[in-house]
């Protein structure tokens, strides 16, 4: 230049002279080096773009694959540098009076290998080892298997229904076991013919911590660990503090078993059924309390009025009915089906 200075890039500290050089927005540049294939800008050339943007544009401009190799490369060798005046000079460091700052992104190159595209070829090797091992590792197991003759199979297969023999007789003495401890905390055979199997889930030792009639709720502890139970699967109510056997599944107690005497028996009325509508049954108790219960239609669609029902309560809060069918029934059996949408929503004297 005529005033003595050149414009140089450059990207090595110990290349440039700062002291007292101006930074200058003016200075703008962009260029593509046709003999190193970089492409050069001024950051004020790129304001708002993304970097990988970027990366794609110069390798789709140079002809290159966009592949996560040619990506790495493009990374480990782009550069943020100065695009400067400096004093003529042969030789740095140069004396710079303005600058700008620019960015270089370099075409991939095999000969300027960087540490991203180093990690990248290891873990493609590491990769390609774990294959070859897998593989090594299947056909020995084939070839195992092919050179095994009928009667080494047979023997294995001899050992492993010896094996199953043996698991199902130690099953068998752990269910007489399990048996034998509950009878002595008190279970009933018909409990135990009822119980679930041990296979789908885990007996844990709970106590009552609270009752919650108005959700049909009680609450249960163990350890760290607190369960519901809805109070319509229950035949009595166990107190708060009681001890539980509790059969948990996923998470949920699907069986509850009162193991002590801290239990109250519900009370029990035979009620009448005065009407019925698709969300409510009306019904006079024995003592002629009228109830209305809610309930579900598709649950109680085939009750006619004058029918009788098996009403249960606790605390004067319903708990559950049961539909029976004659006034034989109700002095003799009460039917399989139960009903569990019981809840009192009035009642009236």
């Amino acid at each position: 230049m005529s005033d003595g200075t050149k414009i140089k890039i450059i990207f090595e500290i110990e290349d440039a002279k700062l002291d007292g050089a101006e930074f200058k927005n003016s200075l703008s540049f962009v260029g593509d080096n046709q003999a190193t294939g970089d492409f050069t800008s001024t950051l004020d050339r790129l304001v708002f773009e993304k970097l990988t943007d970027i990366f794609t544009k110069v390798l789709e401009a140079k002809g290159f694959a966009l592949n996560v190799e040619n990506y790495l490369a493009v990374i480990d060798q782009t550069r943020i540098g100065i695009y400067a005046h400096i004093e003529e000079s042969e030789h740095p460091p140069y004396e710079v009076n303005e600058y700008s700052y620019c960015l270089k992104v370099p075409a991939p190159s095999k000969r300027a290998q960087g540490v991203l595209l180093e990690k990248f070829y290891q873990e493609i090797k590491s990769y390609e080892q774990q294959i070859l091992k897998l593989k090594e590792d299947n056909d020995q197991i084939v070839s195992q298997k092919k050179t095994q003759t009928v009667g080494e199979l047979r023997d294995e297969v001899k050992i492993l229904k010896n094996r199953i023999e043996t698991q199902k007789e130690e099953i068998k003495i752990l269910n007489e076991r399990l048996e034998r401890a509950l009878s002595q905390v008190g279970f009933s055979d018909q409990q135990i013919q009822n119980m679930p199997d041990l296979s789908e889930g885990s007996f844990r030792v709970v106590r009552v911590s609270d009752h919650k009639l108005r959700e049909g709720k009680i609450y249960l502890k163990s350890k760290n660990t607190s369960f519901s139970y809805p109070v319509v699967k229950l035949n009595v109510m166990p107190l708060i503090g009681a001890k539980c056997m509790a059969f948990v599944q996923e998470g949920v107690v699907t069986d509850l078993y009162p193991c002590d005497d801290k239990v109250e028996d519900f009370e029990l009325y035979v009620a009448e059924v005065l009407d019925v509508s698709p969300s409510t049954i009306k019904v006079r108790d024995s003592a002629r309390n009228l109830l209305t219960l809610k309930s579900d239609f598709t649950i109680h669609a085939r009750l006619k009025i004058g029918d009788k029902l098996l009403v249960s309560k606790y605390r004067e809060k319903v708990i559950k009915w049961k539909m029976l069918k004659t006034p034989k029934q109700v002095r003799e059996k009460i039917i399989d089906e139960e009903n569990y949408q019981y809840q009192l929503i009035n009642k009236a004297a």
